[in-house]
């Protein structure tokens, strides 16, 4: 399973497969030959194929490469409601869009078939304007800022972290930024 670079390397000799075409190729090259690793070269050219029987060929702990080429070594698998993902859930490609409170749960999957345990991610995100905590800024938050101004109990609790000016009220300013947004005047 690759590491990353505080674990590198738990034995001097442990192979570490370099993955760049880059300057930085020579800088991970000369670290790890400063460490007593042995490198493996690989060309990022390489088919997912041809990388696979380089990899499983190499014994290597360790893999050095750039964000770009990591898909072509490994699949990162995730769920966002809060299951633990499997190999049939969705494959890390691109950033993940996280509006709302959200558990990210992921694992990785080499070539070789190895796999690291499941890991867990909580962010809370509070999107300015959202009132009702729906994780969109719309008409309803609207309603609900001016059901606020005129001491309407709104019908939904309100979330007062959704403020925009940062003073944790629930007021005019409120609704002007959600009616500009919503008429996309922002």
């Amino acid at each position: 399973m690759p590491a990353t670079q505080a674990e590198l390397p738990a034995n001097p000799l442990d192979p570490v497969t370099l993955l760049l075409n880059l300057p930085q190729h020579v800088i991970a090259n000369h670290a790890c030959y400063r460490l007593g690793a042995v490198t493996v070269m690989n060309n990022p050219l390489y088919t997912e194929r041809e990388l696979e029987a380089q990899l499983n060929g190499s014994d290597a702990r360790f893999l050095i490469t750039l964000d770009l080429l990591l898909p072509r070594a490994l699949k990162i698998y995730y769920t966002t409601n809060g299951t633990d993902p499997t190999e049939s859930s969705s494959v890390y490609s691109a950033p993940i869009p996280i509006a709302v409170a959200t558990t990210l749960k992921f694992f990785a999957r080499d070539l070789a078939g190895n796999s690291e345990g499941v890991k867990t991610e909580i962010y809370t995100h509070i999107l300015k304007g959202d009132i009702n905590g729906n994780g969109a800024v719309d008409l309803t938050d609207a309603v609900m800022v001016l059901q606020v101004l005129s001491r309407v109990t709104p019908t939904q609790p309100i979330n007062k972290n959704a403020n925009v000016d940062g003073d944790g009220k629930i007021g005019l300013q409120e609704a002007i930024y959600i009616l500009q947004g919503v008429a996309e005047m922002r």
